[in-house]
């Protein structure tokens, strides 16, 4: 398993900022190449960026991992819990 990459030391992650996201499946397994299964793992994520104030102006669904812009909304945009 790789390890995470550095984060920005004080950095809130919270408010108007833009941020590209790569998410993994568990295991990096190719759980995507089910249409349905990619398709609704999309709108749950889209529904949540609403729920927590973040546009997405463009995202990608790979076989085992998802990339994602995403726009923080407003001064309480917060990523760490959406992405959590």
């Amino acid at each position: 398993m790789r390890g995470r990459r550095p984060r920005i030391k004080g950095f809130s992650y919270q408010g108007e900022f833009a941020y590209f996201l790569t998410i993994c499946a568990a295991e990096h397994r190719p759980l995507f190449l089910d249409c349905e299964l990619a398709r609704a793992t999309a709108a749950q994520f889209l529904q949540d960026a609403m729920a927590y104030r973040f546009a997405v102006p463009a995202y990608v669904v790979m076989s085992d991992h998802t990339h994602w812009v995403v726009e923080g909304l407003s001064d309480d945009s917060a990523l760490r819990p959406f992405v959590k």
